[in-house]
């Protein structure tokens, strides 16, 4: 492409493809649909676009664009979508938590989810500062202590959610108990890759993949 924008004619007019975009409220969130034409493929219209995009908020790039961004890094959702996207599953009365995110995103998530586990536990850095105070606290208002480790503990998977916020790293692929349930909310194609290839044990779904099926209704309908 020679990155000119080529025209539709239509009677006496003449239009340039523009992108459909379509805003509404879905679970305290404003979404914005956007469908672009498939002729800004490999254009800087297409890249300034998203890029404009990203300055309004927390923005998932379908499968079909990926190859368009290679590198990209899909967001992750606010605290109380996370919660949401969690809630949605099928209940698991263990929660593994792969951490990676700030505690203050940590804290917001685990006030709208902690209050039915029987267990929980936060793999990664040891808890310091507010984080720790505040699995203090959630231990007085349940009884229930949680276990922070640096390797994936032992869990009966059919029993098991796990919550991946680590953008950082590689899938935990073998250490996943077998017939967990994985939540990735760092939506990482090559995680979501590697699990479906050799895990096939494994519930796997990630908030861009969630949010893609809630809205397909929506995306045929502009």
């Amino acid at each position: 492409m020679n990155g000119r924008m080529p025209e539709i004619k239509k009677g006496l007019w003449t239009l340039k493809p523009r992108a459909q975009v379509e805003r509404f409220c879905w679970q305290e969130n404003v979404v914005s649909l956007c469908l672009v034409p498939p002729v800004w493929a490999g254009t800087h219209r297409l890249a300034d676009f998203v890029r404009a995009l990203e300055e309004e908020g927390a923005l998932w790039i379908a499968p079909e664009l990926e190859g368009e961004f290679p590198g990209y890094r899909q967001p992750l959702p606010e605290p109380e979508l996370g919660a949401f996207l969690l809630q949605q599953q099928p209940f698991r009365e263990n929660l593994v938590i792969l951490t990676g995110g700030e505690s203050w995103w940590q804290e917001r998530f685990l006030e709208d989810v902690f209050q039915d586990l029987n267990g929980l536990y936060l793999v990664g850095k040891r808890q310091e500062g507010e984080m720790e105070h505040f699995l203090e606290w959630i231990c007085e208002q349940s009884g229930l202590a949680a276990c922070v480790t640096e390797r994936m503990p032992e869990t009966d998977g059919r029993k098991t959610a796990v919550v991946d916020l680590c953008r950082d790293s590689r899938a935990h692929c073998r250490r996943v108990a077998p017939g967990s349930l994985y939540l990735d909310l760092t939506s990482d194609p090559e995680k979501c890759r590697i699990f479906r290839a050799k895990r096939r044990d494994i519930s796997y779904i990630s908030a861009r993949n969630y949010l893609d099926t809630a809205f397909k209704a929506r995306y045929n309908a502009m």
